[in-house]
Formats: C-alpha cells, structure tokens, sequence
C-alpha cells in the first residue's frame, strides 16, 4: 500500500539487503535484543561495544574492525530507538499491539511529559482548548517565540499546502527525574545549583536501564482534501497565541496533523569516549524535500568532496525532483522568478490566517510554500539500515520515514590539537523540518574557532546549551524553561 511512495533508490535498496550489512556487533538488528523482527524495546546502552584505538576519531567511513565503534553500530541503535518511542501505547504509556498495524493509537514518547510538565509556568499560552484527549501543541517562553518559529531564527516552515509547521518537545521519565531531583525545574532551583558548583549530569542509559531521553518532533497540518496516508497522522489543539492569532485574542484550533521530522537525542554509558555527548539520532518523511543538485557527503567519510569543516556553498534545486513533496514545487516561483531553495519567509509577525491555509499572507506568488532542498546527502551505513527496517515495516506508514543521519562524538582533546570538540561524526547533520535556515551554517567561525552562530550540527549546537544560571545544562537547552 505505501511502499510505492518511497524514492526509487529506496526501494532497490530493499530488495537488495536481506541481512544486516554488519553482523559483528550483537546489537546490529532490528530488535535490540539480537532478533530481526521490529520491537518495542528501546536500546538503553551500546553494550560491551569498545573502543582500542587511542585518539579514535568518529567517523562514518566503513570501518573493517569489529573492535571499534562504527557508524552503522549507531545507525541501528538510531532506528531501534525510532520504532520503539513510536510503538503503540495502552492508555498507562505501555507498548501495546504491533507498529505495523495500528496506525491510530498515541505513541509510548507522546506519554513523556512536555516542558511544562517539566517547568511549571514554561506554557505562556493560556490554557484555552477543551480537554479532548488531544496532544497540545502552544507557545512556550523559549528561544522562539511560538511553537511555529523555527529554533535560533524568526521565520516558520512553511509547507506547499501553504499551513506552518508545528513543534513539539518531550523527555522521558528518566530526564524529568533527574532535573526535578536536583531542584533544576525552577530559576532559584538552578541558581542554588550553579552556587554549590553543581553540573549538569543527566543519566547515562546502561544494559535494561534506558538513559535521559529528548524528543522533538515536527508536524504539518493536513487540508481537508488529503488524507495523510502515508504519515503518521494524530489529532491535536492548536493554540495560536494573541500575537499570532487574525482576532488578537489566543485562538485554539482542532486540526489533523501529520508527522514529518523527529530528533531522538538519547545518553548512553558506552563506548566510554563518546558517553558525554549523547547519540543524535534524526529522522524525517521520505516525500519531505529532494536532494540538492551535488548534495555532498559530509565530512569524516572518505566519499566527501569536502575538505577541512567547510559547509556546502548552496543547495541548488535538483533538475529531476519531480512533484508530490511537502515542502518542494518543481513550478515554485516568487515575483515571476524561481523560487530560491530554503529562503525564509518574508514577515516578522506572521498572523495565522482565520482558515486554511493558514501562512496564505506568506506564500510565494501567493501560492506556494517554502522550496525546501536537502543539503547533505546520507552516507551508506545509514541508507543501509533504512533499507533494513523500511523493508520490516513495509506496509505501514513507517516505511515512509528515513533517517538521515545519526552524529555521534569523541572529545579527544587529550591526543590531538583539534579545535573543534567535540568532534563528531558526520560533521554535518541537519533536520530540513527543524533546521532549514540553518543547513548551510558553518560549524567553525573566521578564526577557526567553534562557530557560536547557529552551527549545523546537533551536537556542536547544544554543546551551547546553558540553564537560565548560566550553567552548562548538559547539551540541553531545556533548562532555559524554568521560571
């Protein structure tokens, strides 16, 4: 039923690999547990995996040494994690039934609590929408201004439906302990913190015992005339806070919205080397956006054109991409010309029309959305395991979700005058759902420094992340909530 929707790439792939492309290391299946059936166990930890090269640097180059991390040990773990947080729940959060046959059911992650859960007072939305049973998607106090901004830019996503794109952030159980242990869910709880020397140190998953977990995803509201079969769809409340809303009172709206981008960013104990810096797992539909025209490889892999941590120039739109993409028109035009890839919208405000579609006042030539190209292209590892877990989920909407990348890191300052730590692997990873405007932002600044402005990479962004102390939060923003 959906597999005719995947790319024509995809679909070779999975008729080629039948077994998994690595089978030394006992986690590298479908299941974590060693089976190749789905499952809805989530990987607490990269079990027993080590690493013997002293100075070992991440890469996504295929490695022949069993002994060594490699990226498709992460690929998996990444896809593992994916299908397991978006395993079916009973009404208490537990996996329940089978991922490839129940598409209506909330998700074992959409049981985690949200920031305001976390940080009381972070929703400065008023609470307006009825108790329906809905997943709530409203303003936050956080780096952007609504749920509809994209983080670190003014500007939204919009699709060629013409409707803005929605966020939404969870953690899991184990996070929320943590901070709420600590006293770090509120501002004076953070200031007693930093004051006693305190750091940040959310819990490391290990064997059955699953680690700090963050999730954010991303969601496109669905006109009337489309039935989303092909997505995850779920029902939600829409809160568009006064600022943003036609009436300037705070407006809720019930709306069918279906799943289009997902980051799983999860902290684990081994290999040892890389346990500080989390595994950054991102995944997104497959008919989101094409590739651009000599989208490269990102760097550490020795297919990339790319020299030093340089960034792709552009990302020119692909001749070939033919329609039927959220986010691209191959017509696209703004002022009779082309329409530029991944150029933001023109407004500051943007006040949500009183119908679909809503972003009508933003929309290119008055009809179109945001072009939206890929950057960067996935290296083999993780175009492998797609294949391998779209080729078991065939049949379901799950095989129309990819991943585009897993970045992992080693701070391996102590062997190596490298500047830029941590270091990870690829250099490179961006979420075109979330991170749009920033795919082509460098990771390094002028002076060869880490680039605070933006960079575009999981790992080298939240390796900013400050509580609202000051205090390393961890690669989390999230402490940023409290009041």
């Amino acid at each position: 039923m959906y597999p005719h929707r995947l790319p024509a790439g995809v679909l070779l792939a999975m008729c080629l690999v039948t077994t998994p492309a690595t089978a030394d290391y006992k986690q590298n299946h479908l299941c974590v547990d060693g089976s190749d059936t789905v499952c809805s166990q989530i990987p607490a930890d990269l079990d027993g995996l080590e690493v013997r090269v002293q100075g070992y640097t991440p890469s996504t180059d295929r490695n022949p040494n069993p002994d060594t991390a490699q990226q498709i040990n992460f690929d998996y773990f990444g896809w593992q994690s994916f299908v397991a947080l978006n395993w079916p729940a009973d009404a208490s959060g537990q996996p329940a039934g089978d991922i490839r046959d129940d598409t209506k059911s909330p998700r074992v992650w959409q049981f985690y609590p949200g920031i305001e859960q976390v940080f009381p007072g972070a929703t400065v939305a008023p609470d307006i929408c009825p108790d329906n049973g809905r997943m709530t998607v409203s303003q936050t106090s956080k780096l952007t201004s609504s749920s509809f901004i994209e983080p670190f830019t003014p500007w939204p996503l919009i699709d060629q439906a013409g409707n803005f794109v929605l966020y939404d952030i969870r953690v899991n159980p184990r996070w929320a302990d943590y901070v709420r242990a600590e006293g770090l869910d509120t501002r004076a709880g953070q200031a007693a913190f930093a004051a006693k020397g305190g750091e940040w140190n959310l819990p490391r998953g290990t064997a059955g015992d699953v680690g700090a977990i963050e999730i954010k995803t991303a969601w496109r509201l669905l006109p009337e005339d489309e039935a989303g079969d092909d997505y995850f769809t779920q029902p939600i409340n829409v809160v568009v806070p006064a600022g943003n809303s036609p009436s300037g009172q705070p407006l809720c709206l019930q709306e069918t919205a279906a799943l289009v981008g997902m980051h799983i960013m999860q902290k684990v104990a081994t290999p040892e080397e890389f346990a500080p810096f989390w595994i950054w797992a991102s995944f997104e539909h497959a008919r989101n956006a094409p590739l651009a025209a000599g989208a490269p490889l990102s760097q550490e892999n020795e297919n990339s054109p790319l020299t030093d941590r340089e960034p792709v120039a552009s990302c020119p739109v692909p001749a070939d991409a033919g329609d039927g993409w959220a986010f691209f028109n191959p017509g696209c035009t703004n002022g009779g010309q082309a329409c530029a890839p991944n150029a933001p919208p023109e407004g500051k405000q943007f006040v949500w029309a009183e119908e679909k579609p809503y972003a009508a006042a933003y929309l290119h030539d008055g009809k179109f959305g945001t072009q939206v190209t890929r950057c960067w292209a996935l290296y083999d590892t993780g175009a492998e395991v797609n294949a391998q877990f779209q080729a078991a989920l065939t049949g379901s909407v799950w095989a129309q979700y990819e991943l585009i990348g897993v970045q992992w890191a080693n701070d391996h300052g102590d062997y190596y005058a490298e500047k830029m730590r941590p270091f990870a692997a690829p250099i490179y990873m961006v979420n075109t759902t979330m991170e749009t405007y920033l795919q082509i932002n460098p990771v390094l600044d002028a002076h060869g420094d880490p680039s605070t402005d933006r960079p575009s990479s999981c790992i080298m962004c939240h390796n900013m992340g400050r509580d609202t102390a000051g205090t390393k939060s961890d690669f989390s923003f999230l402490g940023g909530y409290a009041n």
